[in-house]
């Protein structure tokens, strides 16, 4: 982490003391705190999710067209041609299987913000002095039965805005199940305020796909 700490330092710098400035306005609010500054993350976003919104649309489109195409024109072809026939539909439109990460381009941006806010909270005095329902908000929550109940949520919420941006596109929807369940087991441990930060990002994001119909 030391050496995301430094790539990342001008940013965590910034973060950090915008969350202290909310940690003060709501200093008996930590769960608040923690809501208001997963919309301010948001609105700062805002401006970079937008053009890589319309990168992942655009990317789905094309694997659309190139999918029908090969379904009508390999009914009647197997094995060796089907392969072939894939190959130069691929060059026809200047496709390659790498660009389907382009359909996830807008959730992998996100990486470099939880992880600068996961140092944030970690140096919080906010953070390390406060609970919520009994659950400390620097350590995992436990509610269920001894087990994390937060991270559930969180699969759950990320998979359902998976839902809402690729409503007509099985593939995608299944490629975000699986890193639903990546991310589920990556953050599984950690602290209960990370979860609900990033529960709130997820319920923010589905708001404003269904209210600008923002789907693929």
């Amino acid at each position: 982490m030391g050496t995301l700490t430094s790539i990342l330092y001008p940013f965590i710098s910034i973060l950090d003391y915008f969350f202290n400035l909310i940690s003060f306005a709501l200093i008996d609010y930590p769960l608040m705190a923690i809501i208001f500054f997963a919309c301010l993350i948001s609105l700062i976003l805002k401006p970079l999710q937008r053009p890589l919104r319309k990168i992942e649309i655009n990317i789905t489109k094309k694997i659309k067209i190139i999918d029908d195409e090969f379904n009508k024109l390999s009914i009647n072809i197997s094995g060796e041609e089907k392969f072939f026939l894939k190959e130069k539909i691929y060059k026809k439109y200047s496709y390659s299987p790498f660009h389907s990460f382009l359909q996830a381009i807008s959730f992998f941006a996100l990486i470099p913000f939880l992880i600068s806010v996961i140092i944030v909270f970690e140096g919080s005095w906010l953070i390390n002095n406060s609970n919520i329902f009994g659950v400390k908000l620097s350590e995992p929550d436990g509610l269920l039965f001894g087990f994390n109940l937060l991270p559930l949520l969180m699969f759950v919420g990320t998979y359902l805005d998976s839902i809402f941006r690729y409503n007509n596109d099985k593939s995608s929807k299944n490629r975000f199940l699986i890193i639903s369940i990546v991310l589920f087991f990556l953050v599984y441990n950690m602290s209960s305020s990370i979860i609900l930060f990033w529960i709130t990002m997820n319920c923010i994001n589905m708001v404003s796909h269904f209210y600008n119909g923002d789907k693929s």
